[in-house]
């Protein structure tokens, strides 16, 4: 097996240990209060702030993930960032609900259509929880756009499960519907005002900023 490759899986399942650890630890009674009381002296932290602008730093220039080269350093970095902020995870209204710009993805089929449809423009993640939706959103301007509908029920201060109920097609001359497929879920490993990390069903980690 290639090495860069090797460190690549390595990192992931660093992430994924990471994560379940974080939900045995949220799920302890009083967590919201530990959280409430830690988020805002941990997201000024040094090693935090060092941390983050190291990942936006190497995220720049890498076409959301379409091109790999980092691949190996990002999810280190993200790793190592999830560490350093455990207590700032949460799936708390206040935190969660936002429309999320895409950053950076492993996520195939979005870079897929980045790396394959050059008029693509931003991604979005729109989270309400309230109202229990979250819809991913990848424009192409001007008036297109491709978005996947789905309900969401927030299972820990962690995790969020999801399920699809739909998805279309916008262009200039109208909407075209497509069916549902499939469901999942996605664990946030890193939030703080500003940007979210998450780890999803399949291993994918996700990047976004808050819009």
């Amino acid at each position: 097996m290639d090495a860069r490759v090797a460190s690549c899986r390595f990192g992931a399942r660093r992430i994924a240990r990471h994560t379940r650890s974080l939900r045995t630890r949220a799920s302890a009674p009083g967590w919201w209060k530990t959280w409430e009381g830690t988020w805002k002296d941990l997201k000024d932290g040094p090693q935090v702030q060092k941390k983050k602008r190291e990942l936006l730093q190497l995220i720049q220039g890498t076409k959301r993930g379409v091109d790999g080269n980092r691949k190996e350093d990002i999810l280190r970095c993200a790793t190592e960032l999830g560490e350093l902020g455990a207590d700032s995870t949460n799936t708390a209204t206040e935190v969660l609900s936002a429309k999320w710009k895409l950053l950076w993805t492993t996520e195939k089929e979005t870079l897929f259509i980045f790396e394959k449809f050059p008029s693509a423009g931003e991604a979005y993640q729109v989270i309400d929880v309230q109202e229990s939706t979250l819809q991913n959103i990848i424009e192409f301007p001007p008036d297109g756009a491709f978005t996947v509908d789905s309900v969401i029920s927030i299972t820990s201060p962690t995790r969020v499960d999801f399920r699809f109920e739909g998805a279309r097609i916008q262009t200039k001359f109208g909407s075209i519907p497509l069916p549902p497929f499939g469901k999942g879920w996605f664990e946030n490993i890193y939030v703080d005002d500003t940007i979210r990390l998450s780890l999803d069903s399949r291993g994918d980690l996700l990047v976004v900023e808050r819009t």
